[in-house]
């Protein structure tokens, strides 16, 4: 590569970082709307911009300066100005349906292992103090939620948003171990995992679901560790009783009266 085109790939370069950034920071400051959600969770966003950058680099080497830069522009408007029309244009969730996005996020991580049964504790003790805050506001005038219930409600959930994103991408995840007990660990973790998405799950139910689910992990693991590494018939019969209770505890809060969703 001679020394025009390595200057040409230097100035695409720091265009594209430059791109990057200000989109990123455009993400990160609508992050309480769906579309932010899906921008976090779904979409590899700055792996597509590298990947078209890429290819533009590849073809630097017959273009002048002036058709870097008309190129570089190009690809800023086809890429960048779909994305925020659609962000503008977007209306701003209602508090259920934000609720429900929340619950979602949180059954995902459960499912694959994101979130730890303490991580999703104290996710949904937080989902549950903001609902109970929502319920009390609405009594206080007639059913109905002020425009500033609903700006206070929103800024609590953009905390939780943040807390959400930040335990599924931390370093801990959830181990279950290809055995028994692991499978049967997983399996109420699925069974949880269903009941938030379906609705059967208040957030409360699934805090106190995961306070049991938290507790038998460190039995557990304390078993573990007095056995260097290993369980024993008997705690291994000890950890099957506790998790034929919590299954009792999951099959009756999903088949009681309470409910998130219709």
């Amino acid at each position: 590569m001679d020394h025009r085109q390595s200057g040409r790939t230097r100035r695409l370069s720091i265009l594209l970082k430059w791109l990057k950034t200000r989109c990123l920071r455009k993400v990160a400051a609508r992050r309480n709307s769906v579309l932010a959600t899906v921008f976090d969770e779904q979409w590899p966003f700055s792996a597509r911009i590298h990947a078209l950058g890429l290819e533009l680099i590849e073809r630097v080497g017959i273009m002048n300066t002036r058709a870097i830069l008309l190129t570089s522009a190009a690809l800023i408007v086809l890429t960048v100005s779909p994305i925020l029309a659609q962000q503008s244009n977007a209306p701003d969730p209602t508090i259920a349906q934000r609720k429900d996005n929340q619950q979602d996020r949180i059954a995902q991580g459960l499912q694959t292992g994101q979130l730890t049964a303490g991580e999703t504790k104290r996710l949904e003790t937080g989902e549950a103090a903001v609902n109970k805050e929502e319920s009390n506001m609405r009594a206080v005038d007639d059913g109905h939620l002020s425009a500033a219930d609903r700006a206070r409600l929103s800024r609590q959930q953009n905390l939780l948003s943040d807390r959400i994103y930040d335990d599924k991408h931390n370093a801990r995840t959830a181990h279950y171990g290809n055995n028994e007990v692991g499978q049967r660990r997983e399996n109420q973790q699925d069974r949880i995992a269903q009941g938030i998405q379906s609705g059967p799950l208040t957030a409360g139910e699934t805090a106190r679901l995961e306070r049991q689910q938290q507790s038998i992990n460190r039995e557990d693991a304390s078993m573990r560790a007095a056995n260097g590494g290993k369980l024993t018939s008997a705690d291994r019969a000890a950890l099957n009783q506790r998790q034929k209770n919590a299954s009792r505890n999951i099959y009756a809060k999903k088949h009681n009266a309470a409910h998130t969703r219709p």
